[in-house]
Parts: C-alpha cells; sequence; structure tokens
C-alpha cells in the first residue's frame, strides 16, 4: 500500500503533507504524527465521475464511501469519551486533521437519509462543537438534521442543504402535541422525539454565546422552552446525564429571564448525573452549580462542599476545560472573599489551560475578570491592557458579551481617572454592547448602578438617586447577590449625602454592611464608603453614624427600597417646593442695580448659620470616584 501511495505521489495523482511536532503531537495517546494523503480538488472530481461510469463502478463506489462513513463514525465515537479526559489533547489534533473526512460523512448520511448515522455523528461531535468554537457549524448541521427526522419517512431534498443554509431555526419550533409513552432507547418513537429534543437542546447551546441563536424574547421559543424544561424534568435518566441534555436547567433562562429558576433544576440533574452519568458529566453539572450558587442570594458562603467534590472530580478525569471552570469559580470565590493575590493565580491558571486546549471562547472572560480585579487594586495601566487583551480574543473567537463588561470597566478606569464625559461614553457603549448579545442578568444591575452613579456626578442628583433605588429593586427581583446589592446601597448612600439626607444614608450603609456580612469590601470601594461615612459623621457625629450604621445591618433589601423612595419623595417635594419660590420671585429685570448691590453686600458681610454652610458645601462638592 505505502509503494502504491507512494508511485501516486509521484505521478502528481496524490500530495502528501507531513506531520508537524508539536506539543499535542509529543502527548501520550494514540498513534499521531503519520503522513496525510490528499488529491488536488480536479483529481478528486475525476475519480467521482470515473467511480459512477458504469454499474460495477458504481457499486464499487458504493461499497467504498459506506466503509469512509462507517470508519469516521467509529472513529469519533472512539474520539468523543477521551475529548473530555486528559487524553484530550492528542485526541483533539486527530479530531482536527481528520475534520474534512467527519464532515464528508454527516454530509453523505445527511443526503441519504440514514438517521441513525446522523445522530450518532452529531452526539459525538456535539462537545468537540462547542469546545473549539465550531459553534455556528455546528447549529447549522443541527439544524439539517432537524429538518431531516421532521419528517417520518424523509421525501425530499430539504437536509441536503449545506451548513449556513438560509434557515436553521425552522424546525426548532415543532414539538409533538405530548411525550411518547414508550422507553426512550427502546421503543423507536419515544427514541426519536428524545433524539430531537436533544438536537433542540444542542442547538440553542450552541449558539447561547454567538448572538446567533433563538429569539429568547419571542413567545414561541419562550413556550419551546417551557416544553424541554417540563419533559426533561419529568424523564430523568442517561439521557440528561450527557451533554447535552444534562443542560436543560438553562431553559429556565428564556423561561424566567434570570437565573434564579435554575438552581433548583440544576440540582435534579446532579441527582441524575451521580445515578446515570459518569465523572465528567457530575463534573459538569456541579460546576454549573457553583457558578450559579456564587451569584445567588447566600451563595458564596453555600460552595464549599461543591467546590471541593469538584476539585477531586476534575482531577481525576483530566478535562482541562472542567479545570479550567473550577479555576475561574475559584478566582471568583477568593475576589468576594478579598484574597486577590489567590483569586489572580486562580484566573491567570485558567487562562492557560483554556489557551492549552484551544477553548479559546473562555479566554476573553477571563482576562476581563482579571481586569476587573486590576481595577479594585486602582491599578488602572493593567486593567485597560487586559480589557484591550480580551477585546482582541473575543474578535478572534466571535464572543459578543463579555465585550459589553468590557466597556463597563473602561467606564469604571475613567471614572477613576476623573473623566466623567468618557465615563459616560463607555457605560453608554455598555448598554448598545449587551443589546446585541445575551448578558447574564448581573451584567443589568452593575450597568444600572453604573449609570446612576454617573447621572449623580453629572449634577442630576435626585435622578441618579432614582436610578439606583430602581437597580436595587430590579437586583433584588431577579435574585441577586447580597455583594450586588450591597453596591447600589453604598452608591445610593453617596449621592444622599450630597443631598443632605445624611440618617437616611447612613441606615444603607448599614444595611449594606449586614448584606456583605464576612465579605469585605475591595480596597476601592472601602475608600468610597469611608469617605461617605466621613462626610456623614460631619452632620451626625461619629458616634451617631457608628451607632446608626449598626442599628440598620439587619435591614432588607425591601426595607432599603422603601427607605429610598421616602428619600426621593422628600427631596422632589423639596425641588417642587423650589421651583414655587422660583416661579413667585420677581424679575431680575426689575431689580434695580441698587438693591442687587446691597444685596450682595448684605450677604458678604452677613454670617450665615453653620447647618446652612455645610449643607450647601456637601451639595457642591463631588464625591471621590468609584
Amino acid at each position: 500500500m505505502l509503494e502504491l501511495l507512494g508511485a501516486l505521489v509521484d505521478k502528481s495523482l496524490l500530495i502528501v503533507d507531513h506531520p508537524s511536532h508539536g506539543a499535542a503531537a509529543d502527548s501520550s495517546g494514540p498513534p499521531s504524527g503519520e503522513p496525510r494523503y490528499r488529491m488536488l480538488e480536479t483529481i478528486h472530481e475525476y475519480v467521482g465521475n470515473r467511480a459512477t461510469e458504469d454499474r460495477t463502478a458504481r457499486a464499487d463506489h458504493k461499497a467504498a464511501v459506506a466503509r469512509h462513513t462507517a470508519h469516521f463514525r467509529d472513529f469519533i465515537r472512539t474520539a468523543e469519551p477521551r475529548l473530555r479526559s486528559a487524553e484530550q489533547l492528542p485526541w483533539l489534533l486527530l479530531v482536527e486533521t481528520d475534520l474534512d473526512n467527519i464532515r464528508a460523512a454527516l454530509h453523505r448520511s445527511l443526503t441519504i437519509e440514514d438517521e441513525d448515522t446522523v445522530i450518532a455523528l452529531i452526539r459525538a461531535l456535539a462537545w468537540f462543537w462547542w469546545l473549539r468554537n465550531y459553534r455556528d457549524e455546528g447549529a447549522a448541521w443541527v439544524g439539517r438534521a432537524l429538518a431531516l427526522l421532521a419528517r417520518p419517512h424523509g421525501t425530499d431534498a430539504e437536509a441536503d442543504r449545506i451548513p449556513g443554509g438560509n434557515h436553521p431555526l425552522d424546525q426548532f419550533l415543532h414539538i409533538p402535541a405530548r411525550v411518547p409513552d414508550g422507553e426512550d432507547g427502546v421503543d423507536p418513537e419515544a427514541t426519536r422525539y428524545w433524539q430531537r429534543m436533544d438536537l433542540r437542546l444542542m442547538f440553542f447551546v450552541l449558539l447561547a454565546e454567538q448572538g446567533t441563536g433563538p429569539d429568547m424574547s419571542d413567545p414561541a421559543i419562550r413556550d419551546v422552552a417551557i416544553r424541554m424544561r417540563d419533559d426533561y424534568a419529568s424523564h430523568p435518566g442517561p439521557r440528561s446525564a450527557s451533554f447535552p441534555g444534562l443542560l436543560w436547567p438553562f431553559t429556565a433562562f428564556v423561561i424566567e429571564g434570570f437565573a434564579g429558576g435554575m438552581l433548583p433544576l440544576m440540582d435534579q440533574t446532579v441527582a441524575t448525573c451521580r445515578t446515570h452519568g459518569d465523572d465528567w458529566a457530575l463534573g459538569i453539572t456541579l460546576m454549573y452549580r457553583t457558578h450559579l450558587a456564587i451569584d445567588m442570594p447566600g451563595g458564596i458562603e453555600t460552595v464549599d462542599d461543591d467546590l471541593a467534590e469538584l476539585r477531586e472530580l476534575t482531577t481525576r478525569v483530566g478535562d482541562r476545560w472542567l479545570l479550567a471552570q473550577v479555576e475561574g469559580a475559584r478566582g471568583e470565590i477568593a475576589t468576594h472573599h478579598g484574597r486577590f493575590a489567590e483569586a489572580r493565580a486562580a484566573y491567570e491558571k485558567a487562562v492557560r489551560l483554556a489557551q492549552e486546549l484551544g477553548a479559546h471562547t473562555e479566554v476573553p472572560f477571563l482576562c476581563t475578570r482579571l481586569a476587573d480585579l486590576a481595577l479594585h487594586e486602582r491599578d488602572l495601566e493593567g486593567a485597560l491592557k487586559l480589557v484591550v487583551r480580551s477585546e482582541e480574543a473575543a474578535e478572534r473567537c466571535g464572543t459578543q458579551d463579555v465585550r459589553a463588561f468590557n466597556q463597563i470597566v473602561r467606564s469604571e478606569a475613567e471614572l477613576l481617572r476623573g473623566d466623567l464625559a468618557r465615563a459616560r461614553t463607555y457605560c453608554d457603549a455598555a448598554w448598545v454592547r449587551a443589546g446585541r448579545g445575551t448578558p447574564p442578568p448581573q451584567f443589568w444591575v452593575v450597568a444600572g448602578g453604573l449609570d446612576g452613579r454617573i447621572t449623580g456626578l453629572e449634577g442630576d442628583l435626585v435622578g441618579g438617586l432614582r436610578k439606583l433605588r430602581n437597580t436595587l429593586r430590579e437586583g433584588f427581583e431577579a435574585n441577586s447577590m447580597e455583594l450586588l446589592l450591597a453596591h447600589q446601597a453604598e452608591s445610593a448612600a453617596e449621592i444622599l449625602v450630597r443631598c443632605g439626607q445624611e440618617r437616611p444614608a447612613v441606615r444603607l450603609l448599614g444595611a449594606a454592611d449586614g448584606w456583605r456580612g464576612r465579605l469585605p469590601r475591595s480596597p476601592l470601594v472601602a475608600g468610597d464608603v469611608g469617605a461617605t461615612a466621613a462626610r456623614a459623621s460631619e452632620a451626625l457625629g461619629q458616634d451617631a453614624v457608628e451607632k446608626l450604621r449598626t442599628e440598620n445591618t439587619a435591614m432588607t433589601p425591601e426595607q432599603a427600597i422603601c427607605l429610598l423612595d421616602e428619600a426621593l419623595t422628600a427631596l422632589d417635594a423639596t425641588a417642587a417646593a423650589d421651583a414655587t419660590d422660583a416661579t413667585d420671585a420677581p424679575d431680575a429685570a426689575d431689580v434695580t442695580e441698587a438693591t442687587a448691590a446691597q444685596a450682595e453686600a448684605e450677604t458678604d458681610t452677613q454670617a450665615k448659620p453653620d447647618t446652612q454652610a455645610e449643607t450647601a458645601d456637601r451639595g457642591s462638592a463631588p464625591p471621590p470616584a468609584r
């Protein structure tokens, strides 16, 4: 065979590609690094024509392509579990090397309507597509498979569309009226139903971060998400303990608009994976549950057991993506506890693992987390360099949501620099960017709080306070973690002090103290809160401020919102009274120059009451930038 291949190369009928010798080729695992032979396209076309010239040639060709399809179906099914293991680097190289062969086998299977082979290939490729950012391509193949399975017997050439066809969403909405009664994997109708349900879930997952998936504001998409949630929840088993079925709890995000409803569903999936799944599946579900819990009220105090089990599982499994996710979660937890050096080391390790694996979509988010960390340590230049790195990585892999967060970091950096106009520009850009993607609910709380603070700094104190009040309410209703709510209360207290409302400001600081519990403020936030408390102490006295803060540590978010409503009502009444006084006052043209001069002289010579001077000073001086 080698002599024959060599002869064909000598005659330029075949081209030989010799392997490169990178790190992946030297890794332990299956044989790799063999020369690869391929045809020029013109030769390939000629051979294809000759192969179908007569009945014998067509029979030989049919048998050859069947062997080709069977070989690569078996190959990718063998590779799939290894792509989730410590062996994944050499196996990823092998799959990448044969990707065109695998595509040919999948296209051929769709064309001849070989449903079993289509499903086998797509299930085996799903994790590879997601991991290596072939997500748009994978979704196109899934769309073709949905179209094929939508026809009971397959009758037309719809499945013959190439990936990237016009309507990959065509079959997403068409779900049978009920779940068949038979057993999945045994009864053909039931098996077919669940295969299509997995394809829908896969389609959603592949496009979730690309900005090109189902429109989650569409009521029809929401109805599909409800069916998917209810069907998977009521039929636990092996299918919902493997990828992509184990991700069905994310349908709650479409249904409810925030992640709060996902946690009990993820609890159910963790239990299912303990019964029906492997270590990797259990690790994935524990990882997602940990990330969800971190962002929930009280969650940061409850994740230690899951994180300990996760670290043991991921070490045993060896999947670098899972290891990177665990390091990312460890970085988040360390950040919230004020252990910034530990957080930085965890994030940097996660970046290295993701880059080693070629999971490039993970890198932008990790760089943005590192940038936020640098910002809270007042390292502006370091933060902005990391944002640039994140943007470059996001551009390469087409990730959208992280760019909105990057604009937030840039806006915060400009506030620290004192450039209010640029801070406003970046803040507004963050809202525009977020509208193009599907950012998590926490983004809107962060962005709303930043908008409120900038509005206050721009001079509209009441407008800024109202925005912060609304953001606090929205964060509470979205089940946001206490640290996010505390940040809104602290920002509102800052504006209240400027408005001369020291007592409600101090009460809000006390509420924020209680919500934070044992979790410290970053140096950046601690400096701002200290400045707010110091200014309140000038009016109330330090002892009174400390007492008032302590008395209000048990204040709930609902009570804090009511407190802000009362403060806004008082400020609105004051503004209305001031407007009435201004309307009743004589026009400036009616005041003689002598009267004006006399008034000015009296103002210069008469001493004002101390409280009025302090209030005027508090209203005019800007707070320290956050």
